[in-house]
């Protein structure tokens, strides 16, 4: 008989987006709840009862009794999913902290909270391992006890942990929770439902990380997925399907300036890929080499293109804005015309660490002139 469940994990609720403004952080947030509910209709589609959660449900320990509260409330809403909540790092089981708190304002009877490491039935025949972490780092695997926990009931064992397999990745080589990369196979588990990196990524065929649901940062990952596992036959490979659940989309994108034409083109692209770009949040890196014309124009653009969007971040650090001698006669004959003429020297001198300010400092003066100019003539 195939056991179909939800993989989920790092919905951080409660996230504060520090560094966006403020009036857009209050969407952002509520998103994250409203995942929720779409992973509920995901289970619902493809017959999942149960939706494990591997960590950080919350984005600290000290997040608002109101998001406690509403997080709740949308949980118990979607009564036909069993949710199966584990402490990770960022809410990890303390004193005084959320999973306290949770307790005390009743839990709804659709919600397990998997708060101490020892197997439990969630299924006829599924035991659940979860590893639920008590602080922000471990000295030791919290999967370790798993290898000798006996389910004699149980013809499939899942595990459920948030941490990172060592020697996966950049930053999980040095991992704040090591988990061993063979934890599936030395504890017998079907599948291994891990949370802490926030794009979805097959480790093995028994290992997974689902990623977030909600991307929450300008990603190097796919995040905003939730998984849908079938587990069958003891000793086969458990069958794991990705599906999308996210409200809004991170980008992270680079641009080389060729000419007047560059961003107009990536402009187009981006229509005829982004189905809504009220919905993306792209931070663009701007490089290539520019006239002082061709980044006046890109200004335009660019102030065009943050109006479509959610949000806009630009980093122009690695452009080199040159004029060329036809530019320079617009500032006049006077200190405005040498000064523009120092920072030309400065910027074309590649070897110099003061060529990029040289060059940023051109293009804000250019624009300053150009603002002038057109007040001038009105």
């Amino acid at each position: 008989m195939t056991f179909t469940f939800i993989h989920t994990a790092d919905w951080q609720l409660g996230k504060t987006f520090a560094g966006l403004p403020a009036e857009k952080v209050p969407l952002l947030r509520e998103a994250r709840l409203d995942a929720i509910g779409r992973i509920a209709a995901v289970g619902r589609s493809q017959g999942a009862r149960h939706a494990l959660v591997a960590g950080d449900i919350y984005d600290s320990r000290d997040v608002a009794d109101r998001d406690l509260l509403q997080s709740l409330e949308r949980l118990r809403r979607e009564q036909d999913v069993t949710w199966h909540l584990l402490p990770g790092n960022h809410d990890p089981v303390q004193a005084g902290g959320v999973w306290e708190r949770l307790t005390r304002f009743g839990v709804p009877a659709n919600v397990r909270l998997h708060l101490e490491p020892h197997p439990q039935m969630i299924a006829a025949d599924i035991a659940l391992l979860p590893a639920p972490l008590t602080a922000r780092t471990a000295a030791g695997d919290p999967t370790a006890w798993m290898d000798a926990a006996a389910t004699p009931l149980a013809r499939h064992r899942i595990g459920l942990a948030h941490g990172s397999i060592q020697g996966f990745g950049g930053e999980m080589g040095e991992a704040a929770v090591p988990i061993a990369p063979g934890r599936a196979e030395t504890a017998g588990l079907d599948y291994l439902a891990l949370g802490d990196w926030h794009g979805a990524t097959r480790i093995s065929d028994r290992v997974w990380y689902s990623g977030t649901p909600e991307p929450d940062r300008f990603p190097d990952n796919e995040p905003g997925f939730v998984l849908v596992v079938r587990i069958e036959g003891q000793g086969s490979p458990a069958m794991v399907e990705r599906r999308p659940t996210a409200q809004y989309t991170w980008w992270k994108r680079a641009l080389a300036i060729t000419g007047p034409e560059s961003l107009a083109i990536f402009g187009q692209s981006l229509e005829a890929a982004v189905a809504q770009p009220e919905r993306l949040l792209l931070r663009l890196a701007l490089g290539g080499t520019a006239t002082l014309s061709t980044w006046s124009e890109a200004e335009s653009r660019l102030a065009a293109l943050e109006q479509s969007l959610f949000h806009l971040v630009v980093d122009s650090t690695a452009l080199q804005v040159l004029p060329e001698d036809i530019e320079l006669e617009e500032f006049g004959a006077g200190d405005l015309r040498r000064v523009a003429e120092l920072l030309t020297t400065t910027a074309r001198d590649a070897a110099s660490e003061k060529a990029p300010a040289a060059s940023l400092a051109l293009r804000k003066l250019y624009l300053l002139r150009q603002s002038s100019r057109a007040g001038e003539s009105s």
